[in-house]
C-alpha cells in the first residue's frame, strides 16, 4: 500500500488514475495530485511577462508569461493566442512546461500571479496546469 503525506500525516492511498489518488479522511473523499516522474508539481516565486507585435505574433503567439522558481530557474512558459492563431500542443520539454491559452485568458492569469500564492504548476497527460493550493473561501482577496 502507498501512503501520502497530508497535513503532517500519512494517510494511505489508493491511484484512480495516473497522476490522482484517492484519499479517505474524516469520511470524507479527497482527490489530490501525485508527483510521479512525469507530474512534479514546482512552486513559481517570479514572473516575467513578454508581449508580440505584428499582426502574426512570434512563433504563432500573442504573449508570454515565463514562470521560474526561487532560485531563478524557469519552470513553464504560459502562451497566448489570439482567435485564429495556431494553438501549439503543450509539451513537457526537458523540464520546461510550454503551456497555450487564448488570450482572453492573459488578464485572468496575471491577476492570479499577482494576487495569489503559492502558484504551482506541472504537467501532466498531455497538457500543462497552472493553479493555486486550497485557500479558505471567503477570504476577501
Amino acid at each position: 500500500m502507498q501512503f501520502v503525506t497530508i497535513d503532517s500525516m500519512q494517510r494511505p492511498l489508493s491511484v484512480i488514475e495516473q497522476g490522482s489518488v484517492e484519499v479517505q479522511c474524516r469520511s470524507r473523499m479527497f482527490f489530490k495530485h501525485v508527483k510521479t516522474e512525469d507530474n512534479k508539481m514546482a512552486t513559481a516565486t517570479t514572473y516575467s511577462v513578454l508581449f508580440y507585435g505584428s499582426p502574426e505574433g512570434y512563433q504563432t503567439n500573442r504573449a508570454q508569461i515565463t514562470l521560474s522558481d526561487a532560485a531563478g530557474k524557469t519552470l513553464a512558459y504560459v502562451r497566448f493566442n489570439d482567435p485564429g492563431m495556431v494553438f501549439e500542443a503543450d509539451a513537457n520539454d526537458g523540464g520546461i512546461i510550454r503551456m497555450h491559452l487564448p488570450s482572453t485568458m492573459f488578464q485572468s492569469v496575471l491577476d492570479v500571479l499577482r494576487n495569489e500564492t503559492p502558484i504551482q504548476v506541472y504537467f501532466a497527460q498531455g497538457r500543462g496546469f497552472l493553479g493555486t493550493s486550497p485557500e479558505p473561501a471567503g477570504e476577501g482577496e
